[in-house]
C-alpha cells in the first residue's frame, strides 16, 4: 500500500495536518493475526509485518517456517521489524524472567532473517531487548 496523502489546501496548523494525515493513513492500514508458521495470506500482500516479544513464542523447530511466512506475505521492499529478549539482559519483568527459564538462550532473530531471505537494515539492543529491521530485497 505504498499511497501518498495529497491535501488540496495547505493547513496552517502543522499538528492538525499530522492528525490529519495520520487519520488518513490509519484507513488504508490493514492489520491481521495469524500463527506465524502458517500464515494464511496471499504472497507479497503487506508492506510491513512485526514481530515483537513473540518468536520466543513460536517452537524451536518452527521458528524457520515463521520467517520464512513473513518473508513470503511481505511485498519486495517491505520491512520486518523484529524485537525480542536479548541474552543477558536484565529482565524485568515477570513474563522476561519466565520466558527466559522456559526458553533458555535469546532467539536469533538476524540468522532467522537472513536464513529467510531478508536483508538486515539495522540492528541494535536495548537494556531488555535485541531488534532488527530487516527488508525483503527488491526483485525477490
Amino acid at each position: 500500500m505504498h499511497q501518498h496523502v495529497k491535501h488540496d489546501r495547505p493547513h496552517q496548523d502543522g499538528a492538525r495536518l499530522d492528525r490529519v494525515r495520520l487519520n488518513e493513513i490509519v484507513t488504508l492500514m490493514a492489520f491481521a493475526v495469524g500463527v506465524a508458521q502458517s500464515l494464511d495470506l496471499p504472497d507479497r500482500s503487506f508492506d510491513v509485518v512485526t514481530s515483537t516479544l513473540a518468536a520466543h513464542h513460536i517452537p524451536d523447530e518452527e521458528r524457520a517456517a515463521a520467517f520464512g511466512e513473513m518473508f513470503r506475505v511481505l511485498r519486495p521492499g517491505g520491512a520486518l521489524p523484529a524485537a525480542d529478549f536479548r541474552p543477558g539482559g536484565r529482565r524485568h519483568t515477570p513474563h522476561a524472567f519466565a520466558s527466559a527459564k522456559r526458553h533458555g538462550s535469546a532467539i536469533p532473530l538476524e540468522e532467522l532473517a537472513t536464513a529467510a531471505g531478508f536483508r538486515i537494515e539495522a540492528r541494535g539492543e536495548l537494556p531488555v531487548l535485541r531488534y532488527i529491521r530487516a527488508v525483503r530485497p527488491l526483485g525477490t
